[in-house]
């Protein structure tokens, strides 16, 4: 059968004269697959890493992490988070946690460091829209590895979760005691 392209080549819509666009190369795919991985093993955040958000309404959340190649599930809360991890094939390396208003900071507190005994390998970043600035020093919470002020830009969550990644051996090494 006769085909008429365009003048890249394209095969044109017999129909309704519509040019379609060509295939994503293979070679291209790959490329941009290895990439990610090259990447996320450089320690570059969230490029191709699994994160797991425990947030009532993630809001953006989910899209700004999904946009810097992140995979990701949500979960309401902590309990639902850490059932979710008991049935999972794959494990996250990152906790994105958002401290809701109204929450007893205790029983957070208490909560958060039970899950962190059970999963000392997840990097746990801290979401807050209470938070002033960013934090991925000696100034942040105890059991997270950063926090972030909300909102947030792409760049800054990135930046948490390099830097989440960076402290992340530190307070394993705390709760596997």
């Amino acid at each position: 059968m006769f085909q008429t392209l365009d003048a890249e080549d394209r095969p044109i819509g017999r129909a309704l004269n519509i040019a379609r666009p060509k295939a994503l190369q293979p070679h291209a795919q790959a490329d941009r697959l290895f990439e990610k991985l090259e990447r996320f093993r450089s320690g570059v955040g969230l490029a191709m890493a699994n994160v797991l958000i425990v947030a009532n309404d993630p809001g953006n959340l989910e899209g700004l992490a999904a946009g810097q190649g992140a995979n990701v599930v949500w979960a309401q809360d902590i309990a639902t988070a850490d059932m979710k991890l008991s049935i999972a094939h794959v494990r996250p390396h990152f906790l994105f946690l958002k401290l809701e208003d109204g929450v007893d900071l205790v029983h957070f507190t208490e909560t958060v460091n039970h899950f962190r005994h059970k999963h000392p390998d997840i990097a746990v970043v801290l979401l807050s829209e209470k938070f002033l600035q960013d934090e991925t020093g000696k100034a942040r919470p105890r059991f997270c590895e950063a926090s972030v002020a909300l909102p947030t830009t792409p760049e800054k969550l990135q930046e948490a979760s390099v830097a989440a990644q960076k402290n992340r051996p530190n307070l394993a090494n705390h709760f596997q005691k």
